[in-house]
Formats: C-alpha cells, sequence, structure tokens
C-alpha cells in the first residue's frame, strides 16, 4: 500500500524512508530516496523548526501498522511484509520453555542401562521402552553417544541446511513435535538435560556408566574380554541388577539380581518397581 507522510513542508512517499533503531525507531529517508527527491533548504528548516516545536512520541511496536512497513516497489503481493507480531525479549525467549505434553513440572526419575560396547544395551533399552509405553508409562530417552560429532537432521532438508550454512543452534517445530540440536564448546551436563524431561514418567538412559544413576547393568559374554572383564565391574551401589546371560552370572558377586537379559519384560517390572520405591 502505498501511503503519504506529511511532513511539515512536503510530502513524502513511505516507500522512499527507511525504518532507524527497530520497530519502535523513527523514519528516515534514505539514500535513495535523497537521490529522487531533495528538499530545499527553507523546506528543511521550517520542517526543523516544526519538530522542535511539537516533538511526535516515537512509534511503539504494537501501533506499527502493516501498511506503515516500507515494501519495496518491486516486490510482489506475495512477498508483503506481515503485520508486526509481539515478540517476546530475547532473554525470555532463551530460558522459555516449550511443553509438548501435559508436565509435572519436575524432573521425571531415570534409571540407566549401562555397559561396554556390544554388549546388547540398544536393543533391550528398545524392548524395554516399547513395554513400558504398552503398559501406560510415558517414556523419555536419552543415547550418550561417545564420539564426537553427529547429525540427527536429514540431508538436504530446511533445517539441514540451516546448520550447514553456519547456524550453530537449530529449531524444528511442527503441531506435534519439535526437536533442536546444538553446537556447544563441551559435552553437556546430563543433568542439564534430565531437567527438561518434565513431560514423561521415566527417563531410560542408555550409557553414562560413572553418572550415578540408578542403573541396570547389561552384559553379554564373549563381547569385553579385551578390556579384562565382563560388564560386572561396572555394578555399584546403584544397580537395580544385571541383566546377562548364564555364563556372566556365574562372575556376578553373591547377593546380586540377576535377571536374563533376553527376558525385556522381567527387566521393565525391574524398572516398574525401583519407580515405586521397591527395587
Amino acid at each position: 500500500m502505498c501511503k503519504a507522510v506529511d511532513r511539515g513542508m512536503e510530502v513524502v512517499d513511505v516507500r522512499l524512508l527507511r525504518k532507524e533503531g527497530g520497530r519502535s525507531g523513527l523514519w528516515e529517508r534514505g539514500a535513495q530516496a535523497a537521490s529522487v527527491s531533495a528538499a530545499p533548504d527553507a523546506d528543511r528548516a521550517a520542517e526543523a523548526a516544526a519538530t522542535l516545536e511539537t516533538p511526535a512520541p516515537a512509534p511503539v511496536a504494537s501501533e506499527v501498522a502493516a501498511e506503515d512497513v516500507p515494501t519495496p516497489q518491486s516486490a510482489s503481493s506475495s512477498d508483503a511484509v506481515p503485520a508486526v507480531a509481539q515478540v517476546a525479549p530475547v532473554a525470555a525467549r532463551a530460558t522459555a520453555s516449550v511443553p509438548a505434553a501435559p508436565s509435572s513440572g519436575h524432573p521425571a526419575p531415570a534409571i540407566a542401562f549401562v555397559g561396554y560396547q556390544n554388549s546388547g544395551k540398544t536393543t533391550l533399552v528398545e524392548k524395554v521402552i516399547a513395554i513400558l509405553t504398552a503398559r501406560g508409562l510415558r517414556v523419555g530417552s536419552i543415547k550418550h553417544h561417545g564420539h564426537a560429532g553427529f547429525d540427527i537432521d536429514v540431508p538436504g532438508k530446511d533445517s539441514w541446511r540451516h546448520a550447514h550454512a553456519g547456524s550453530r543452534h537449530v529449531g524444528l517445530i511442527s503441531a506435534d513435535r519439535f526437536a533442536e540440536y546444538a553446537d556447544t564448546s563441551a559435552e553437556m551436563p546430563l543433568g542439564d538435560m534430565l531437567a527438561r524431561f518434565t513431560d514423561v514418567d521415566v527417563v531410560i538412559v542408555e550409557g553414562y556408566k560413572t553418572a550415578g544413576l540408578r542403573n541396570i547393568v547389561v552384559a553379554r559374554s564373549g563381547v569385553d574380554r579385551r578390556r579384562g572383564a565382563s560388564s560386572v565391574d561396572l555394578m555399584d551401589e546403584g544397580t537395580i541388577a544385571l541383566a546377562c546371560n548364564d555364563v556372566v552370572a556365574r562372575q556376578a558377586p553373591r547377593g546380586t539380581r540377576v535377571v536374563d537379559i533376553n527376558d525385556a519384560h522381567a527387566v521393565a517390572d525391574l524398572v516398574r518397581e525401583a519407580l515405586a520405591g521397591r527395587a
């Protein structure tokens, strides 16, 4: 929309103006406008005097109409600038949480599945998550990646292109899901991630052998020989049980609760008991 602004002795097309100072800043003539229409010295003097006598208050963001936003003359209707929306301050946006589901307001309890590489953790965790979900629990999960650098996005998608163009913190939001990933200079503390899981009943953590969480140790014979011992050496005071095969079970310390690594339902029962304070 073309709108004229009466500036004292001259009438100026707002398309020849540029905005200074953000949404609540002042409009002033741009370089292109200066070359198209220069105001006489007398007119400028009259305008300056009028401004000193009756200073106009700066417009606030909520009062700026869509038609007051300059639009390039060559822009099509599909490129029109939308009306100015209220935007939260940067500090507020940085700390605001995005609820993904009904939240308790408190981090959910976490149980870790720990074991050395190829011990069968992921296979067991996958089965336990499915069983707990079928039993009506809202389950969250965290996987510890032992190597620097990973990419969970789909190559070629818009958000992937953002990241590969240099964005250090990428967010993706749809009607029923959101995701974010960011580059960091140091590994994010597990506690910081767990604090975000307020919308589930339990968080299943894969890895983090030394995090001090309640844990289920996962072990299979023959996969940890190069370390001199099987995963039983990972057992500590926070261990709920040892999920293993018969060979490893014979290595378990006396009094250890042992469950078959292939019996995911029994392992899921242990998780439920731990949540109820019985394990």
